[in-house]
């Protein structure tokens, strides 16, 4: 099946086991949408599940839109939700398949920086792979406030309280060591 408007395709579906099944285009002619035989299904554009108006490359709204613009270092994916929302990572696997994970990195090093929860071993992992890297954490106002550097020293910005929650100097211990 073809339909074709003045500019070329619009759409296609055929039989033929090989290359495009299935094909919509944009008013020229150009595929917007195919799924291949190859299993591999394409789309160009912005995909918006939940709403009809993405702010990214794929946006999933549960609930009503907020008016805001997400924050351009981090606009391809949207999960917006009117009530608690957030993403599940959830694992079958047994033993070192035991993971979910989110990886960090670049075309020379796909694997720079990682979250991991082991769930095998219990444990949540934040960290580095690379040797030169640190690994910082910000607070109030984007506030740098503790450094882990590449030799694992703690490099705290502020006051340290052990045992308080408001120390006087930069290392205050309440009590006897």
């Amino acid at each position: 099946l073809d339909i074709q408007g003045t500019q070329g395709q619009l759409f296609s579906v055929t039989d033929n086991l090989s290359g495009s099944i299935f094909a919509v285009a944009d008013i020229s002619g150009v595929p917007i949408f195919d799924v291949n035989s190859s299993g591999v299904s394409y789309f160009d554009g912005s995909l918006g599940v939940g709403t009809d108006s993405p702010k990214s490359k794929l946006h999933v709204l549960d609930g009503a839109a907020g008016t805001y613009t997400p924050y351009g270092e981090s606009d391809t994916l949207v999960v917006e939700s009117a009530t608690p929302g957030g993403i599940s990572l959830i694992g079958t696997g047994t033993g070192s398949n035991a993971k979910q994970s989110i990886v960090f990195g670049t075309p020379s090093d796909v694997t720079s920086a990682n979250i991991i929860y082991d769930s095998n071993n219990s444990f949540l992992s934040i960290g580095t792979t690379t040797a030169s890297n640190f690994v910082k954490f910000v607070s109030g106002n984007g506030v740098l406030a503790l450094t882990l550097d590449a030799s694992q020293n703690a490099i705290f910005t502020g006051k340290v309280g052990i045992g308080m929650t408001n120390p006087a100097v930069p290392l205050d211990v309440e009590g006897k060591i």
